[in-house]
């Protein structure tokens, strides 16, 4: 909703508009990024989160990094559309493969406060299970 008003001309405060003047000097980047990556923001605020799938994996890694690469295109000098139509999935792919390599680095950390980003389905196939995660000693290669 607030970034519907910034859309609309209506900044709340001076971070809105901060945000309004890089949005209006970059119209190819838009709000789907923004929305997008609140989304995923939204689903990673509960007190515990596991992915399911790999398909919810991307999803996830999409949200909270993809859209990161999304946001760059611009500071990186892609501007028009054709530009960004064929920048696009590589920005995407970076973010996600930024994010995937969080993921790995902190799978203990998190695994111990109950979040979980490793797919559910791969780790039952592989006969690991949370407990297993976290009980990996750090000086595992």
């Amino acid at each position: 909703e607030r970034l519907d008003e910034l859309w609309a001309g209506t900044p709340r405060d001076e971070m809105d508009a901060a945000l309004l003047t890089t949005l209006r000097r970059h119209p190819s980047l838009g709000l789907e990024p923004f929305n997008d990556m609140l989304a995923g923001m939204r689903s990673d605020a509960a007190d515990a989160r596991r992915v399911a799938t790999a398909t919810e994996l991307d999803e996830y890694a999409y949200q909270v990094a993809g859209t990161v690469g999304l946001m760059l295109l611009p500071l990186l000098g892609v501007r028009d559309s054709a530009h960004v139509a064929r920048a696009r999935p590589a920005a995407i792919a970076l973010g996600q493969a930024i994010q995937l390599i969080n993921i790995l680095r902190d799978a203990r950390p998190d695994a111990a406060l109950g979040r979980t980003y490793l797919p559910q389905d791969q780790m039952a196939a592989l006969g690991i299970d949370e407990a297993a995660v976290v009980a990996v000693n750090d000086a595992s290669p």
